[in-house]
């Protein structure tokens, strides 16, 4: 066990926020966090070294420019481009351009090339149609995904909170759900966008498995899955915004094959589609499923809930994506 700790000079900052750890090796790993200092001003990123044996932390600043300040930025490790991976959604204004990668030495923790992008024309043409206004993408990089030639997906998620009318009770809700490829020097190949608003359940923290979603990808297969209700299904072909899910008893599970252009694939049922209405099946992809990517398996937890006959059971599958 090897205790680092890092203290700033003459006390500069009120609050340092921690954003991530990844393990780069055996012998280092790589810390990010925010600090936010006591006046007024723009926070500042900070990035950690620690390395086996040490108790001091390598501090390495990175420099934001002043229209580049990160709302919740994320750190993730490329094992095969051998590059950390800083992905933002900075804060500034209604731009499309506010989304950025930074690709990092993990050696000197010094940024070797920083990649301002916007997703393609295509995307907001098809967001702007669903929505009927202008699309803006508030949300934040939430998982990150990578193949073996370095290429990577990083998968961002909106995210809020809503509050009842009284003001006594506090919601959290997850939105639309982003998927953008680069290749490995950060270069954009494609997006893809799935539009959905769920509202998690305080009260059920097993419940928020089935209103989680699941990212798999394995070479040139990737598969997005989630839960919804049905009639979002027709809502989206018919290009109107998806209703909100409060309780997931009235879903059923979804995927979403993500390859090629088409920005906004067509979902398909993950089980069957029932002919009774009374019947859903959804699935849990929180943290009760798991990927075997050597052998092609999708295995979790299937539900099964008959409101008819008020019946409710649980097993283990296993899927092989197609």
């Amino acid at each position: 066990v090897v205790r680092s700790y890092y203290e700033t000079a003459e006390k500069e900052f009120e609050s340092l926020t921690f954003r991530g750890l990844v393990v780069v090796n055996a012998e280092t790993a790589a810390l990010l966090f925010m600090g936010y200092p006591w006046k007024d001003g723009d926070p500042k990123m900070f990035l950690a070294l620690t390395k086996k044996g040490l108790s001091a932390l390598t501090i390495i600043e990175q420099k934001i420019p002043e229209d580049k300040v990160p709302g919740d930025p994320r750190l993730f490790y490329n094992s095969y481009s051998k590059k950390l991976v800083l992905a933002a959604v900075c804060v500034c204004g209604e731009k499309k351009e506010n989304k950025y990668l930074c690709l990092i030495d993990p050696g000197t923790g010094k940024t070797e090339k920083m990649i301002n992008y916007a997703f393609k024309d295509a995307f907001y043409e098809k967001a702007n149609d669903i929505y009927g206004r202008k699309y803006f993408f508030y949300g934040k990089p939430i998982n990150f995904l990578v193949d073996k030639n370095g290429d990577f997906s990083v998968i961002y998620q909106e995210e809020g909170y809503i509050s009842t009318n009284s003001g006594a009770s506090t919601y959290t809700y997850h939105s639309d759900i982003i998927v953008a490829d680069f290749d490995k020097n950060g270069r954009l190949l494609n997006n893809y966008l799935e539009p959905r608003k769920i509202v998690l359940n305080p009260n059920s923290n097993f419940g928020d498995n089935y209103e989680s979603y699941a990212y798999i990808k394995n070479n040139d297969k990737a598969f997005l899955f989630f839960n919804d209700k049905r009639e979002n299904t027709e809502r989206l072909e018919n290009g109107k915004d998806p209703k909100q899910v409060i309780v997931v008893k009235d879903c059923d599970a979804f995927y979403f094959p993500l390859t090629g252009s088409n920005v906004m694939p067509p979902r398909k049922y993950l089980y069957k589609k029932t002919d009774e209405r009374e019947e859903h099946i959804q699935f849990s992809f929180g943290n009760a499923f798991a990927y075997d990517k050597e052998n092609d398996l999708f295995i979790t937890l299937r539900l099964n809930r008959n409101e008819k006959e008020r019946t409710k059971t649980v097993n283990i599958v296993w899927l092989k994506p197609e």
